[in-house]
């Protein structure tokens, strides 16, 4: 038997005096930011099998140098360090919590779900505090590494 959470959906615009104000328009762009979380993952794995079957340089007839492997852990790179981004954010909005927060933002779990078949430790309302802060942490962070973009995760954090 199938279970079916109609839980309410977390809105997107809160009180701009709210402590964790973010506009609507960036909320979604978080969100869906986080819901390619799979996919990165994925992608990563196609990525290290291919890495085992080709590690070739080639040079071309006009001298230049193409190394697909490079190519290939530069991408893993790049996905390697958003995936690592919203598991650091998820801890820094609340460690205990941690692990429900990259449930419901990477998977668009309500807190139904999260309730009923996770017995999440915690009240609705802290739930979403949580979930507020996780993404106004995630909102500036983004905006500093696209200042700084020659940092690295591990110093911006």
């Amino acid at each position: 038997m199938a279970v079916i959470f109609l839980g309410t959906r977390n809105r997107p615009e809160v009180s701009s005096s709210n402590k964790y104000y973010i506009s609507k328009h960036r909320f979604y762009e978080l969100k869906h930011f986080c819901l390619q979380y799979r996919e990165w993952s994925s992608k990563c794995d196609i990525y290290k099998e291919s890495i085992r079957s080709s590690s070739l340089i080639q040079v071309n007839k006009d001298i230049t140098v193409q190394d697909p492997t490079g190519d290939i852990f530069a991408s893993i790179e790049e996905l390697y360090t958003k995936m690592q981004m919203v598991k650091n954010v998820c801890k820094l909005a609340d460690e205990q919590l941690s692990s429900y927060i990259f449930e419901a933002v990477t998977k668009d779990r309500s807190f139904a779900y999260l309730q009923t078949v996770l017995e999440i430790p915690c009240s609705r309302s802290t739930f979403y505090d949580r979930y507020r802060k996780f993404y106004y942490i995630l909102s500036n962070l983004r905006k500093w590494r696209l200042r700084n973009k020659n940092t690295s995760l591990n110093e911006s954090l």
